[in-house]
């Protein structure tokens, strides 16, 4: 007798847009966690976490996009100076999103790592 059929596996996150929609549901919850603990950040609800979290995945894009060309720049930011980047798109997209408040730049940096680091334990959690 032949041994049963293997059930075959389907990987989600192997599909880009399915990748991207779970990186932007972890940023969303990110900012939203950021935003009830971190001092001088205010974000009005969900909602507006995620509209944030679109606006900031917009502007990484044409940011890395445009700078990702020049080679001298790509490795003047790699490192401290990404996080530096990063902060500027948080507080350039606290700008544009209605219900979200940056109190200042140094606030802006702190936001950003802290995104970086709840998005982080989230994905780390989901072992995404």
């Amino acid at each position: 007798m032949p041994a049963p059929a293997a059930t075959p596996t389907v990987n989600l996150l192997a599909d880009p847009v399915v990748r991207g929609l779970v990186h932007l549901g972890t940023s969303t919850v990110s900012i939203f966690v950021v935003g009830l603990f971190a001092p001088g950040i205010k974000v009005g609800g969900l909602r507006q976490a995620f509209v944030f979290a679109l606006t900031m995945a917009f502007l990484n894009a044409l940011f890395w996009h445009f700078l990702s060309n020049e080679s001298f720049m790509t490795v003047l930011l790699a490192g401290p100076g990404s996080i530096v980047g990063n902060a500027i798109l948080f507080w350039l997209a606290a700008k544009l999103v209605k219900d979200v408040e940056v109190s200042g730049c140094i606030t802006a940096l702190i936001a950003a790592i802290g995104v970086t680091f709840v998005n982080g334990l989230i994905r780390f959690g989901l072992r995404l």
